[in-house]
């Protein structure tokens, strides 16, 4: 850490990726104007720190839509009225963590009956993590769209972490961009692993992204990079 320490431009770019996922709005936006159009609800199966929350929350801030994080909804009575009461009607209600719901109710079916009653009063969309993947037929039964987000493309990701990088006088490794992406789904890891090798890399040019790899997993142990 010496090196990042000591250059402000160093340790503003190892910072930038270390603390959170940077905040750009991509091409799809349009994906959702053109869903906004469909007027119908959909499910959006995503990983976490895929950019998916970020997305949303800047979609609903400018169409006037509401924008809920499940992970604050305490008291189950009152969330069906928090949600038809907010927002404006001609967009939708975005529930954002609903595996938050299923993991917190315990009850399955109750949880997707509260869902799908829901979609007939408004449109609602709905970011599910992959590990709730099991409800997807019981949502297309009652017409819900279904989308799958995996990662962003490579090149979008190669251009976010590269466009951090033209403040410096030398060339970042593509190698380390190219290892993070293929090696961690979620892609809070990835940039995570992006600033661990930056940081490497300005005390030894010569390390590999094993080497890198062993140290970034070694020092975030207490959490599951699978």
């Amino acid at each position: 850490m010496r090196k990042v320490m000591e250059n402000s431009v160093y340790s503003e770019i190892y910072w930038h990726f270390n603390r959170r996922l940077p905040k750009k709005i991509t091409d799809r936006v349009w994906d959702l104007n053109r869903l906004l159009k469909i007027q119908v609800s959909f499910c959006l199966f995503s990983e976490p720190r895929n950019w998916t929350t970020t997305l949303l929350e800047d979609f609903c801030s400018r169409v006037d839509g509401k924008f809920i994080d499940c992970m604050w909804l305490k008291d189950w009575s009152e969330e069906n009225q928090i949600i038809l009461k907010t927002g404006n009607w001609k967009y939708p209600v975005v529930l954002d963590e609903v595996s938050c719901l299923f993991w917190r109710i315990k009850d399955y079916r109750r949880t997707i009956d509260f869902l799908v009653k829901l979609s007939e009063q408004r449109q609602i969309w709905l970011r599910i993590h992959p590990a709730n993947y099991n409800c997807k037929e019981d949502f297309i039964k009652a017409w819900f769209n279904i989308i799958e987000l995996n990662k962003i493309p490579f090149d979008e990701f190669r251009n976010s972490v590269y466009s951090k990088f033209e403040k410096i006088d030398f060339e970042f490794p593509e190698k380390f961009v190219i290892f993070a992406y293929n090696e961690y789904k979620n892609m809070g890891f990835c940039f995570w692993y992006i600033a661990e090798a930056f940081n490497l890399y300005l005390e030894n040019p010569w390390i590999s992204e094993i080497e890198v790899k062993n140290i970034f997993e070694y020092k975030n142990d207490h959490i599951s990079l699978a």
